[in-house]
Order: structure tokens, then sequence, then C-alpha cells
């Protein structure tokens, strides 16, 4: 006869917190229960969206003792690890899909599908050509000159970027050398498989139930059946690994997610905006 699964530690997503009164809003998950302050970095180039960086987590550091947990949603985030470390991460995740061997383009949307992305831009924001800086100028190509607006938003070609394991390794072990616990994220269109023989290096799996980029996403209903092979095959490598997911999760789809193997789970909005907060983070863990 199986156990019930233990009840998952909640990590509200400062993402959908009111910016302008941060330390009340933490306070207000400290009180709720929460057990980690989940931190979501984007740059505007892996993700169509920008957040925060090393400051804005320092400053959260100050102000809460709880574990910050620190997802890297950005390009070559071996780049910037010491500095989010040095800012207080106690975990810092990164993406699969992020180490890559090959050029990054600059246009946002490679994460999303045809129709999703950015498709609200106005067309004088949507460039065609390679963006470098060099000397505090911006050029395409080397030479300095203006991009070409483009009618429509262009997806990346996926094959310009090769992902590369051994560098996900290596910045994986960079993290835990300097002193924080480190994670590795998948988005909802790799294959959990792509994964196997990495987390075993891992301390956290983080599979994204909806596309990264934003908050308020509904629950991809698929990530159930990934979530449980990502749970198989990562305790098979790795037994103390915990399994993390985020986006979409609600007081109502949480106990099956909990039973498909999710030790933590991120929650933005539903905590949020939630009158009672501790009420939910209950109803979360099933209580």
């Amino acid at each position: 006869m199986n156990s019930k699964p233990p009840p998952p530690r909640i990590a509200p997503s400062i993402l959908s917190a009111d910016f302008a009164c941060i330390e009340s809003e933490i306070r207000r998950m400290e009180d709720a229960g929460a057990d980690l302050i989940h931190l979501d970095v984007m740059d505007g180039h892996f993700v169509p969206n920008i957040t925060f960086g090393p400051k804005f987590v320092a400053d959260i550091r100050r102000i809460t003792k709880l574990p910050l947990d620190v997802h890297l949603m950005i390009a070559k985030p071996e780049r910037y690890i010491n500095r989010f470390i040095d800012a207080g991460a106690d975990f810092i995740t990164v993406h699969y899909e992020a180490l890559v061997s090959g050029q990054w383009p600059v246009d946002s949307g490679y994460l999303f599908p045809v129709g999703v992305a950015v498709l609200g831009d106005p067309p004088e924001q949507r460039r065609h050509g390679q963006w470098s800086v060099a000397g505090g100028q911006l050029f395409e190509d080397g030479k300095n000159k203006s991009r070409t607006p483009s009618p429509e938003p262009r997806i990346p070609n996926p094959e310009s970027r090769t992902p590369n394991p051994e560098a996900l390794i290596e910045t994986l072990a960079a993290i835990k050398k300097a002193g924080a616990k480190c994670g590795v994220a998948i988005s909802p269109d790799t294959p959990v498989s792509a994964l196997a023989g990495i987390l075993r290096v891992c301390d956290l799996a983080l599979l994204m139930s909806v596309y990264p980029g934003f908050g308020g996403q509904k629950f991809i209903e698929k990530s159930i059946e990934r979530l449980a092979e990502l749970t198989a095959i990562a305790k098979s490598e790795n037994p103390p690994i915990l399994i993390e997911i985020d986006g979409g999760i609600t007081v109502e789809n949480a106990p099956t997610i909990i039973d498909a193997g999710a030790e933590i789970l991120v929650a933005g909005n539903t905590v949020f905006s939630a009158p009672d907060a501790k009420a939910v983070i209950r109803g979360l863990r099933g209580l």
C-alpha cells in the first residue's frame, strides 16, 4: 500500500507581489507559512520579459531569512551565478535550454510557440539582425547601422542553438563550488529524457508547467505526465534531489501534482492575490 506523500514545500513567486510594498508582502508570506521565496530572473532575451537582477535579490535577502530560490531565465547564466550567490541566493536554477552551443539571437520568444511570442509588440520594435556591444556602442554585424523593422515577430531557429550538457554540468558544479544549491529547469517543449545523466549532480529539478516569461498562465495539463517521468528519472539517479514545479499551480490541481512527485510548489498569483494567503498555502499542502 502506497503511503501518502508528505506535504510539499511552498515557494511564493515574488514576481506576483506588489513591489511598492515588497517588505510587507514578504512578511505576509512568512506569516502564511511559506517555506522559500521564489525569484524569477528574466533578461528579455532568453524569455520575452525583464524582471530584476542581483541587487533586488540582495534587497530581499536583507528582508527575510527564508531560503531564496533564484530561477535564472536568462541567456548565458554561467556569467552571472557568482553575482546572485553573493546577493544571497540559496538555490540557483538554470535552464537546460540556456546552456547552448551556437549563437543567441536577440529576438525574444524562443521558448514560445508561434502565435504566443510577443505578438503585442509594435512593428517598429521588431527587428532583424544581430546586436553586439563594443566600446559602449551598438553594432549590427560589426557595422554601425540601424536594424530594419520586421513586420512580424520572428521565432528564432532552435537549430541555431544546440544544448550543451557538458557546459550545463560545469555550470551546476560551479554553483555548488560557490556555496549554493544547484538546480536545472526544463521548459514545456523539452523532453524530460534530455536531463538523464544531468540530474545526478543537481540538488533540485524544476519542471515548468507553463511557458516561461510571464505569470498568470494556465497549467499545461501534459505537465502531470512529464512530472511523473521527471520524478522517476531524477529519483533513480539521485534520490535526495528535490522535485519542483512552477506555473499555474492552484489549490484545485495541487493534489494531482503532489501525487505525481512534486516536493516544492511555486505559486504566484494563487497566493499573493489571496485575501487569506495562509489558508491558500494550507490548501496547497493538502491540509
